[in-house]
């Protein structure tokens, strides 16, 4: 395992990277825009083992992807060996058709010290993804180039459990006019869990810290039970300041923003692919090459 060729693989060549906020943002930034969130091993590939020699090899060596606990367990170590304070937590995604959270160990993310300040990175939450690191604070808008996010406590008393949620964003529609997500999104209304106008990303635990084989159970159970998200469709996500391009199925979006008068605005254009197209697009859009006897399902959304 080697940091520099690591730091390559991203796009970055600097000789020298100091554990600040500045290099934070740059690396999240380069590793989601080269990296992608995909699950295409469970589609034909290859049964794969969640320890950080196999992980680098996949990812630097085979120039591929992973799902959460790959992309973040790697990443952590990057960090660290930069000399950032980095700590791995617990999350747990949000199911929007369901109301309902993912069980424990579901996802992987992390706390980076800071000057002082906390903040949360993660590479590995597909189109969703934030694109820069969060400052660690309740109730605090934060605007991203491709989207506006914030922290809310739970409950009140417990103040080492809280949601991250993303601002449903209005729509262009082909002539460039708004359509508000009010009218045209069934969630935007509040929920058990939601408050109007805000979808939930996860639920992060922030006073328990883990290392990478603490998520082996549910990266094996990921890998192995039929049923479950992530053997549901195939996959593939990157983000980059401008741009989410999301593989779904037989499906690929592309989500375009644009800063209107009153405010971040999405473009949302879906292509149905044919299964010789998924792979061209798969080597050609996303930069990897896939497993192969990768065999896509065709009824991505």
């Amino acid at each position: 395992m080697n940091v520099a060729e690591y730091l390559q693989h991203i796009g970055i060549e600097d000789k020298v990277l100091p554990p600040t906020l500045e290099t934070l943002n740059r690396l999240q930034v380069a590793h989601l825009s080269k990296v992608p969130f995909e699950n295409l091993d469970m589609f034909g590939g290859e049964r794969r083992q969640i320890d950080l020699i196999n992980v680098y090899n996949k990812i630097v060596k085979e120039n591929r992807g992973g799902i959460c606990c790959e992309l973040n367990g790697l990443y952590c170590w990057l960090l660290r060996q930069l000399g950032f304070d980095v700590e791995a937590i617990e999350g747990r995604p949000y199911i929007v058709d369901q109301d309902d959270f993912f069980g424990p160990m579901s996802h992987i993310l992390m706390l980076v010290n800071l000057d002082g300040k906390t903040y949360t990175t993660d590479v590995a939450y597909g189109k969703h993804s934030c694109l820069r690191p969060l400052l660690l604070e309740e109730k605090l808008v934060q605007e991203q180039e491709n989207g506006i996010y914030r922290f809310r406590r739970i409950d009140p008393t417990d103040q080492n459990v809280l949601y991250l949620e993303e601002k449903w964003l209005d729509s262009l529609d082909a002539e460039g006019k708004i359509v508000p997500v009010s009218e045209t999104n069934p969630h935007y209304c509040a929920s058990v869990h939601r408050t109007e106008g805000w979808n939930i990303l996860y639920k992060l635990y922030i006073d328990k810290f883990y290392e990478l084989e603490d998520f082996k159970s549910a990266f094996d159970f990921f890998q192995d039970q039929p049923d479950n998200f992530f053997r549901a469709n195939n996959f593939a996500s990157l983000r980059s300041e401008e741009t989410v391009l999301n593989l779904h199925g037989n499906c690929l979006t592309q989500i375009d923003f644009k800063r209107c008068p009153d405010g971040l605005t999405q473009r949302r254009t879906k292509t149905q692919l044919d299964s010789d197209a998924i792979n061209d697009v798969i080597r050609k859009r996303f930069g990897v090459e896939p497993p192969k006897a990768f065999v896509p399902k065709a009824d991505g959304k």
